[in-house]
């Protein structure tokens, strides 16, 4: 019930402007930062590994800042499930593009890391091309 209740607050949101879905998407991540103790340690250790010579209060905010882009990619998902191609595209920027233009009609594979903006890539890219893409199945069957 509660992934319903969810789903159905997407729905609406993705009514709203973008730049008020990108102020909920970060407040939110603000608003969460201080309750998510186990995830926040988890970054904090990998940065710590990655890069030793940054000072804690750097990472801290390096944390912080990702609890903000996690929660409005999170949020931002909404446009990408029930909005139209249009606005979807209009906020969208390809970088690169005459890459993928200029392999087109030959096979490729595209590999994309695992961050926040991945399912906007996949989404551009399934616009433009016949594709074929994997995506894990959610435990909630409304999800």
């Amino acid at each position: 019930m509660l992934a319903r209740f969810g789903v159905f607050i997407l729905w609406l949101i993705h009514f709203l402007p973008f730049r008020a879905i990108v102020a909920l998407g970060n407040g939110l991540g603000l608003l969460l930062y201080p309750f998510a103790r186990a995830r926040r340690r988890i970054g904090e250790i990998n940065l710590k590994l990655c890069f030793p010579e940054m000072s804690d209060a750097a990472r801290a905010r390096l944390v912080r800042a990702h609890f903000k882009m996690f929660l409005r990619g999170l949020i931002e998902r909404c446009i990408l499930w029930w909005s139209s191609a249009a606005r979807i595209n209009s906020l969208i920027r390809v970088e690169g593009e005459e890459h993928f233009r200029a392999a087109q009609g030959q096979p490729m594979i595209l590999l994309t890391p695992h961050f926040v903006g991945m399912d906007v890539g996949g989404q551009w890219v399934a616009q433009q091309v016949d594709t074929v893409c994997m995506y894990a199945n959610q435990k909630s069957r409304y999800l």
